[in-house]
């Protein structure tokens, strides 16, 4: 008999005339109750959406778990039947679990017309930009074909690979994506790598540029430059050099002294011309020290 008149008072309230796009919020469980005047602000702002009061609904879910009808947060087809009940269009289900990194939220809409789930969202609420994150998560549920953003990415060098997500996506392009928080990542050989976090918001254009520093490599031990080999012709040049100034000192030396003893009256003639044929002989290796010398000069020109 109780069974009966469950199904005729959901029977009842389906023919009820109900308001257009009305919503209804259920929390479930400690910490999606504590979030739920956000969450309930959150899509209060979405448009086209008159969201029904908390304490009428709470009323109204405790109503129903009088007949019976006690649901969960995951039980697609008893929350239609509560959103019958509740006399709105829609319900959208709030789970909450606290984690290490803040809050895991999981928002499930369900549409009575339909008789099935038609969306669902989850995301970890953390300490900065909760509004932000709910505004965008109310968005892809009730909304999801106009909560759309676009990133305009410009990277450097332009080849690089662009991961968003952990998919590849092309550089320098025009990347529409859902909103909400997405991860970029941007690498290439010979650069440190770098990742951003952006925040897409619907109906909206963002600015990324993303440089990639160059790595350098340093060698421990960078090896030792050998020294420098002095050229052939240097060496060459100063050894001939060196022996065309001796003979060119000596020779001349000589010649100069031969010259001034031959200018005194001393000696015989056979002791003369012994010291002519000396002065010749003198002379003759000083002109060639000239040479000599002349010639490793040029071999120093050519070292150079």
């Amino acid at each position: 008999m109780r069974e009966a008149l469950r199904w005729v008072t959901l029977v009842v309230l389906a023919a009820a005339p109900a308001h257009a796009r009305s919503l209804a919020l259920v929390p479930f469980g400690e910490a999606a109750q504590e979030i739920e005047p956000e969450v309930r602000a959150a899509l209060g702002e979405v448009g086209g959406v008159r969201l029904a009061a908390a304490a009428h609904s709470a009323a109204d879910v405790e109503a129903a778990r009088q007949i019976g009808l006690t649901c969960g947060p995951q039980s697609d087809e008893c929350l239609v039947k509560l959103a019958l009940f509740l006399r709105v269009d829609q319900l959208v289900s709030l789970a909450g679990t606290r984690t290490a990194e803040g809050v895991a939220l999981e928002l499930v809409l369900v549409d009575a017309a339909l008789g099935r789930r038609a969306g669902a969202v989850a995301l970890t609420l953390s300490a900065e930009d909760r509004s932000a994150q709910l505004d965008d998560a109310a968005l892809l549920l009730l909304v999801p074909d106009q909560a759309f953003g676009v990133v305009a990415l410009e990277v450097a060098p332009v080849d690089a690979a662009v991961i968003v997500d952990g998919e590849p996506a092309a550089a320098g392009a025009q990347l529409r994506l859902r909103a909400g928080r997405h991860i970029l990542e941007v690498s290439r050989s010979g650069f440190r790598p770098e990742r951003r976090t952006v925040v897409v918001r619907p109906a909206t254009t963002t600015a990324l540029s993303v440089s990639l520093t160059p790595t350098v490599v340093v060698d421990p031990d960078p090896p030792v430059p050998a020294p420098e080999q002095p050229s052939p012709w240097l060496i060459g040049g100063i050894t001939v050099a060196a022996a065309g100034a001796a003979a060119l000192v000596a020779g001349g030396a000589t010649a100069f002294a031969i010259d001034g003893a031959l200018g005194t009256p001393q000696g015989n003639a056979e002791e003369r011309e012994q010291l002519q044929g000396w002065g010749r002989a003198a002379a003759v290796a000083a002109v060639t020290g000239v040479v000599v010398l002349g010639v490793g000069g040029a071999m120093l020109l050519v070292a150079e």
